[in-house]
């Protein structure tokens, strides 16, 4: 269940206790980091290996043809001056095809007229439609125009020259958008010649919603560009996924089809069944996890599968789309420096074209650091009246105004607890005496909050920034009273002093307001400026962004209305509502699709052709997510690492990425040699060489350990399941616990003992208090405490849970826990800057949970609290949809977390990534270089075996 839930997927959450709950939480935010680093390194590599295939094939062209390409252009004038010399058929091609004005005028009316068709179309599954003759109309008003619109472009795509050959006209209809613009048109007409409700024609009139790919060319070119690029990649990894889900669904089938579970053994029952359930769990997705004992060690394999085989196309996708942008965006700077002149004009073709140079990260990078220049920049003169001291101290200028901001800031988070504890009425009906307590935190925090407010408004004349002329004019006060921040401040105590003017009105409003105060968090931005980093993100990858949501969009409309007509018949009743229910229309169908294209299934009974369907939303999805994930997460890294080149440039610092290795007398000796060294340096280094194996004693006391510490862990495991502890007697397992003991103490005084003859350690004392000393401490204490204690003291069951710090001792030989604390420590920077915007968005949007579903009875009380809702958020938070069933405003809400789970979540799983495979690739170059340079000084031979050491490996600074 612990690997699921590490997968994003918790099927078991409401029956889980208060404090297993808070382990969920906790799980979620670990799951981040842990299973993106894998998932990263394996597509990285595969990546690595086709760039350079594609490098290798790029140079074979480049050397078969040396001929330099020109540019040759004319602007949208002259271009249109030579169209409208051009015969009736190719100058009508050019207008079809947008490019005239003219053309563009088609395109924009075509576009409006698709969107409105979209929505009457989706208002017309609605039950109880009342305007079917004004739909009618309309859509054979449209119906209309898109068969005009397809003959007059079947009449002359012979114009354009892949279509000019004998059989042209029936190659246009066959390409993509002939098909698109055909099956737009032709159900209405087969509804027209043959009346009567025919199924295949309904169905069939879904695909009018094709008609948006038709509308938006440029973004679909833009994804054909990126498969081209990625296609080796992409189909290598669909085959061996292809491989990977029939062979489990083939062996799952035949574990579970006699599973006690009856909704997993009716899944199970048939091969297809089985391929469907599979599917998901290759994805990531447990909607049903009873499995028996061999399924949840398939389930184990798989999982393991699924990060090397599914996970790697959603960052193939994030890749190449990256490359595709950067590649266009490089271009286009390089036209705006050598600017393409028209061949009939000589004017700058992209200025007659409206073409603007996008905003790249440098853009950014140059306003976030004149921002940082003016706040360093700018010197704190002693105020020469109160108003300027207090606005001093209110904009943290002086000492006292960092205390009073961090004071502030404290006391924003205690409201803010205060406030979610209690909205939980068991804790508030056991504990009475809380609520006078919380109201005097209340009234204390709104004074201070309107005082901070009241003197901010006196103050802000000291601004200079405020004086300049604005829409409002160049009145100071105004100015402020406008800002943001300013709003957000006001925002924060208007609710409370309605409340106590109006005490008997209870005015819904200012509980929604009420949660502004939570955005006063947003003050800490000057010491974690996370979402102005992202927002700059956001502005420099808006293009890459609005391509993706705007094929997001047409995919989630497509695919909901596919999924109306396949469920609209599916009587199959989850939780509280049918599959009916659900797809009853296309617009209640859209945020289970939404749910589904973000990767999540918290419904998976559907029919056989909804099943169809959501297998291409499986594909789709891969794609839709991980282009989004990889390019926010890809330019915020991009923007912190530009952010610190360009500051340590300032500085006069230089950026030296050289690998440096330090050496000692040990590390210039092969093992043979050290061993005899340490004979003539002590006893304390013939330890240390014995601990590090050198001798083949010591070798064989890693192994001891090796196998001691595994044996353990298995025997933990154990020792929790009753029956089987019992069955092995209880003496078996006190016999390891001894031994297990007594070897690891020895190990422990070896260590301290050889900590002067480890070069890492200056003292006994420096090792005593480090990590890997402090964890071998843990390992023994626990043992001797209950020799002390006894197994019947009550704190027994903590004791035995701490013996799992022993597998941490695994440190000593292989990095985990280190390289990953050298990651985060290498990345905190953007990990703090990330965890402020996801804690605010992850209260603020628990608490709209609770005001908008605390009373829905679909949802079974799950939110009847703000720590309730808390956890489930969290959930929502990670991509797991433990509850769907909202009302519109918690669809709204859920529509808003998936996108911005997407950006919070990608930030940190990139950066995570990116720095795991960083550190790696360091210490990969040092262990080459050892290799192919150390050899021994004393006797000159090549050293094979060398001193692990803790902390040379990695940056000395």
């Amino acid at each position: 269940w612990t690997l699921v839930n590490l997968n994003g997927e918790f099927p078991i959450n409401e029956e889980l206790t208060p404090w297993g709950k808070v382990v969920a939480i906790g799980t979620v935010i670990v799951a981040v980091g842990v299973f993106a680093i894998p998932t990263g390194i394996l597509g990285s590599g595969l990546k690595d290996i086709y760039d350079k295939k594609r490098e290798e094939a790029a140079n074979e062209e480049e050397e078969d043809s040396m001929e330099v390409a020109t540019t040759e252009e004319i602007c949208r004038v002259c271009l249109e001056k030579e169209i409208e010399e051009m015969p009736l058929q190719e100058r009508t091609w050019a207008h079809m095809e947008g490019r005239t004005w003219l053309g563009r005028m088609i395109d924009y009316f075509m576009l409006v007229l698709i969107i409105l068709n979209v929505v009457a179309f989706s208002y017309s599954t609605i039950p109880g439609f009342h305007h079917k003759s004004l739909l009618d109309a309309f859509e054979a008003f449209s119906v209309i125009i898109f068969t005009v619109e397809f003959l007059f472009n079947l009449w002359s795509c012979v114009a354009e020259p892949k279509y000019s050959g004998p059989y042209g006209r029936l190659e246009y209809v066959m390409s993509f958008y002939g098909m698109v613009d055909l099956l737009t048109v032709l159900p209405w007409w087969v509804d027209i010649f043959y009346p009567g409700d025919i199924m295949p024609t309904t169905f069939v009139r879904s695909f009018r919603l094709i008609k948006l790919f038709r509308s938006d060319i440029e973004t679909f070119a833009l994804f054909g560009e990126v498969y081209r690029m990625q296609k080796d990649m992409i189909m290598t990894a669909g085959f061996i996924g292809f491989i990977l889900w029939v062979c489990f669904a083939a062996v799952m089938h035949f574990s579970e089809r006699h599973n006690p579970d009856a909704e997993v053994r009716d899944e199970f029952q048939s091969g297809g069944g089985a391929a469907w359930i599979v599917l998901l769990n290759l994805t990531g997705e447990y909607p049903i996890a009873d499995y028996t004992l061999l399924g949840r060690l398939l389930c184990v394999v798989s999982s393991i599968c699924a990060i090397g085989v599914f996970a790697i196309p959603t960052g193939i996708c994030a890749d190449g789309f990256g490359a595709v942008m950067d590649e266009r965006d490089e271009k286009a700077e390089k036209r705006a420096n050598n600017p393409v002149m028209c061949l009939k004009c000589q004017r700058n073709v992209d200025e007659m074209n409206g073409v603007k140079l996008p905003v790249g990260l440098d853009k950014a990078v140059e306003v976030v650091l004149k921002e940082a220049e003016e706040d360093t920049v700018e010197l704190v003169e002693p105020p020469e009246t109160l108003r300027q001291w207090v606005f001093q101290i209110l904009n943290s200028k002086t000492e006292l105004g960092d205390l009073v901001e961090k004071a502030t800031l404290a006391v924003i988070v205690l409201n803010i607890v205060c406030f979610i504890i209690s909205t939980e009425k068991s804790v508030m009906k056991a504990h009475p005496s809380w609520v006078g307590w919380f109201d005097t935190i209340e009234w204390i925090t709104m004074i201070l909050f309107t005082a901070e407010y009241g003197l901010r408004i006196w103050s802000c004349v000291e601004n200079p920034k405020l004086h300049e002329p604005t829409c409002l004019g160049d009145t100071p006060h105004i100015n402020h009273a406008t800002s943001f921040y300013s709003i957000v401040d006001l925002l924060a105590i208007l609710p409370f002093w309605i409340d106590v003017a109006l005490p008997s009105i209870n005015i819904m409003p200012t509980t929604i307001f009420r949660i502004f105060r939570l955005i006063k968090l947003l003050k800490g931005e000057k010491y974690a400026p996370a979402f102005t980093l992202l927002d700059d993100v956001f502005v420099a990858k808006r293009l890459v962004l609005a391509c993706t949501g705007v094929v997001a969009a047409i995919m989630i409309i497509f695919f909901a209305t596919l999924l109306h007509y396949t469920e609209m018949d599916n009587h199959v009743k989850v939780e509280n509502l049918t599959m009916a229910q659900r797809f009853q229309d296309v617009p209640h169908a859209l945020f289970y699709t939404m749910l589904h294209l973000t990767g999540d299934y918290p419904l998976y009974q559907y029919t056989v052709a909804g099943r169809v369907v959501n297998f291409f939303m499986i594909i789709a999805a891969a794609g839709l997510i991980g282009i989004p994930t990889g390019i926010i997460a890809d330019g915020f890294q991009k923007l912190i690492e530009e952010l610190k080149k360009r500051e340590a440039e300032l500085k006069g610092e230089q950026d030296d990425d050289e690998i440096e290795i330090r050496t000692g007398v040990m590390d210039t000796l092969c093992a043979v040699c050290r061993v005899e060294a340490a004979e003539s340096r002590g006893m304390e280094s013939q330890v240390y060489v014995f601990l590090n194996g050198d001798t083949q004693a010591g070798a064989f006391f890693i192994k001891v350990i090796f196998t001691t510490i595994i044996v353990n862990m298995c025997f933990f495991f154990l020792q929790t399941d009753k029956p089987v502890a019992n069955q092995l007697g209880h003496d078996l397992f006190n016999i390891v616990e001894y031994f297990s003991g007594f070897l690891f103490t020895v190990e422990y005084f070896l260590r301290i003992y050889a900590a002067p003859g480890d070069p890492d350690y200056n003292s006994r004392w420096e090792y005593a208090t480090s990590f890997l000393a402090i964890v071998d401490l843990l390992a023994v204490l626990p043992f001797y405490i209950s020799l002390i204690t006894g197994t019947v003291s009550g704190w027994s069951m903590v004791l035995r849970s701490f013996r799992l710090i022993r597998i941490l001792k695994f440190e000593h030989y292989m990095e985990a826990f280190t390289m990953f604390d050298n990651v985060l420590a290498q990345s905190r920077g953007v990990i703090v800057t990330t965890s402020l915007s996801a804690a605010i968005v992850w209260v603020v949007c628990a608490t709209l949970f609770w005001m908008f579903e605390g009373d829905n009875p679909l949802s079974d009380g799950k939110f009847a609290s703000v720590p309730s809702s808390l956890f489930y958020t969290m959930l929502f938070l990670g991509g797991e949809w433990a509850v769907c069933d909202f009302s519109i405003w918690g669809q709204l809400l859920g529509v808003f977390m998936c996108i911005v789970g997407i950006g919070i979540f990608a930030v940190p799983t990139g950066v995570l990534y990116s720095g795991f495979e960083e550190l790696i690739q360091k210490r990969e170059e040092i262990l080459e270089r050892r290799k192919t340079a150390a050899k021994c000084a004393n006797c000159s031979q090549a050293i094979k075996h060398f001193i692990h050491h803790r902390t040379q490996d990695e940056d000395d600074d």
